[in-house]
């Protein structure tokens, strides 16, 4: 999966849960940094990078939560 695959699917998720779009992209971006340590520039400017398995685990995990 790739960070932009995962935040689409992160934002897909939140919205569904009632958040607000603009919010579900701001949260989805905030949990790809921490799932993967990547800085916000790095997201921005390596959308197709793969995310490694145990950062989709942990983003799925807590999407799970909402």
């Amino acid at each position: 999966m790739t960070i932009a695959e995962a935040i689409t699917e992160a934002v897909g998720r939140l919205t569904n849960a009632g958040i607000p779009p603009d919010t579900a992209r701001r949260e989805a971006r905030i949990l790809m940094r921490e799932a993967t340590g990547l800085t916000k520039e790095a997201l921005y400017a390596r959308p197709e990078l793969s995310i490694p398995e145990d950062a989709a685990a942990l983003t799925t995990r807590c999407l799970a939560k909402d």
